[in-house]
């Protein structure tokens, strides 16, 4: 399977460490733009990824539906992908989402501030202060992203199989000490079991996909549990006719072998 996940601060050499470890390890590199263009698919356009994309989304935009939609397929396509295995996936939350999964290697860059900042003028064409302000900005939009849609502190360097600096090294070694580490701390075992786990998350994220964004099909509490290719619904909804449109839509979805239906019907309440 091989799933390394990197996430980085703004100036740490992430995007060119996983450029490296991609080309060393023959692994499928998945950034920013794949994830964008497949995001599109689903009609999350850049106005949405403007709101949500690495950042805490503000008052309105976290009462909005499109928040629900935007998480729900970066989940879809982050299991999606990964599922494929033999992968190096940057940023997204991709390791907070697949930190459960055996076989998933995940490694936080960062570096201290005074290269950052060095990096940061030489990219912008920029002073100290305007650096300094591109980096924070960063930095504070990294950890609101985090905190909000997975409550986790991404500074936290104890939730991490390893944190990198950049300043130290560069890419291709930083490259070489990851797959190295990959190939001591991940055993067949663990990938096989990476494998059975990722396409369990594929196949729950796509039936509930299916039911709530694609049908729109009105369950309440909607729970998805899946073992194997067999697929149990869970949830409230008014009518035997709406819980068996979710069943169906269910069935639809590639890999799934069966389905069990444990939904509640809960009539509306008819006022006096």
């Amino acid at each position: 399977m091989a799933v390394i996940c990197l996430t980085r601060e703004l100036a740490a050499k992430g995007e060119e460490t996983a450029r490296e470890l991609a080309r060393l390890g023959g692994y499928r590199y998945i950034e920013r733009d794949y994830i964008e263009a497949r995001l599109a698919e689903h009609k999350i356009g850049a106005d949405i990824l403007q709101q949500y994309d690495e950042k805490r989304p503000g008052l309105w935009a976290s009462m909005s539906e499109n928040r629900d939609r935007y998480l729900h397929f970066l989940k879809a396509i982050i299991y999606e992908e990964t599922a494929k295995g033999r992968c190096v996936i940057l940023g997204r939350g991709a390791w907070a989402l697949l930190r459960e999964v055996p076989g998933v290697l995940s490694v936080r860059l960062m570096a201290p501030p005074d290269v950052r900042i060095d990096r940061v003028k030489l990219a912008y064409a920029c002073d100290d202060k305007t650096a300094e302000y591109h980096i924070r900005q960063s930095d504070n939009n990294r950890q609101g992203f985090h905190r909000y849609f997975f409550d986790i502190n991404w500074r936290d360097s104890t939730l991490y199989d390893m944190t990198m600096n950049s300043g130290r090294i560069d890419p291709q070694t930083a490259a070489y000490t990851i797959e190295e580490l990959r190939k001591v701390m991940i055993s067949p075992e663990d990938e096989n079991a990476g494998r059975f786990k990722l396409e369990e998350l594929r196949l729950k994220t796509a039936v509930a996909g299916e039911i709530v964004f694609e049908r729109r099909i009105q369950i309440q509490s909607l729970a998805v549990l899946v073992d194997g290719g067999r697929v149990t619904l869970a949830g409230y909804t008014v009518s035997r006719i709406v819980a068996n449109a979710a069943v169906e839509a269910a069935r639809k979805v590639p890999g799934v072998e069966s389905v069990t239906d444990e939904l509640s019907i809960v009539p509306p309440v008819v006022g006096s």
